[in-house]
């Protein structure tokens, strides 16, 4: 899945709760390391430094931020737990050739009791804003997909085929949450009404005309945030961005998370109430820096 990379970033938004709530706690403090439009804002509270950078928060170990980074280690540990495409791995450094693979996976497609079919998605496990990602619809397309991604070295050691949830002509649904202490925050839709070109389908950013809508339906939230909670709880992964799909039954799947989303100044700008959203994402975000080391309950605006 894509992210937005233009724009203000996460550390900016911080940045100014902190400038709006004005923690009158003489122990915090925060400081710009950078002066760019992505700055790193340093808080200091409890003699302790939380830092913030692009879309990286301090709520994450470098383990859970590895797990939720690694799509195949994430399939791994939670497909039995929730809606998952099906996904397999394959080493980029196998012996096998690329045309070994391909057949292979052919071979597959043709068995009626396996769940992989054309179109598939083909994808390394490391990465972000939709890069080598692809949509694959016959022999050669999958050949293609297979070299290029194997012949990059810089996103992993995997290359990942997966499961396409739904169908190209009519796309499901594709929904972004940010999730923080396993509960969604922000969720919203990504839509459009124009024509989605074929080499634009796995990359939302990229669609014409596409507008970020909130997800309101408590059914759909409710299956979010028990990925949200799964997550939290048994792979201690405090703030993640999920990538999700939604059928035509309203199934949630999840596809990939990110443990630094970005795309916040889309957010303000796009959604109806996104500013407010914004505010209290990080207003929860100081409040937690709080809570986390002292016994104050601290009320921010």
């Amino acid at each position: 899945m894509s992210d937005v990379t233009n724009g203000k970033y996460l550390a900016s938004y911080i940045e100014d709760a902190f400038r709006r709530n004005k923690p009158d706690n003489a122990q915090m403090k925060i400081k710009r390391e950078a002066f760019m439009l992505s700055p790193m804002i340093t808080i200091e509270f409890a003699k302790k430094s939380h830092s913030f950078s692009f879309g990286n928060t301090p709520f994450n170990s470098e383990n859970a931020n590895s797990f939720i980074n690694d799509k195949w280690a994430l399939y791994e540990s939670t497909h039995d737990a929730f809606p998952f495409p099906y996904t397999e791995a394959i080493e980029k450094e196998s012996v096998q050739k690329h045309d070994d693979i391909q057949q292979n996976i052919l071979r597959q497609i043709s068995d009626d009791q396996h769940p992989f079919t054309f179109p598939l998605i083909l994808k390394p496990n490391s990465g972000s804003l939709s890069r080598n990602v692809f949509l694959v619809h016959d022999d050669n397309a999958l050949l293609e997909a297979i070299k290029t991604i194997r012949t990059e070295s810089d996103q992993g050691g995997k290359l990942l085929v997966q499961q396409y949830i739904g169908s190209p002509d009519t796309p499901d649904r594709e929904i972004r949450a940010l999730c923080l202490d396993g509960e969604c925050m922000i969720t919203y839709e990504r839509v459009t009404s124009q024509n989605i070109p074929a080499d634009k389908i796995t990359n939302p950013s990229l669609w014409p005309d596409v507008q970020r809508i909130g997800v309101l339906d408590p059914q759909i939230l409710e299956q979010i945030n028990k990925i949200a909670q799964y997550l939290h709880e048994h792979h201690d992964v405090n703030y993640v961005g999920l990538d999700l799909k939604c059928t035509q039954d309203g199934k949630i799947w999840l596809i990939e998370g990110n443990s630094s989303p970005m795309g916040f100044q889309d957010i303000e700008n796009e959604m109806e109430n996104g500013k407010q959203l914004i505010h209290s994402l990080t207003n929860s975000m100081l409040e937690r820096i709080i809570t986390d080391n002292t016994s104050e309950a601290p009320t921010f605006i």
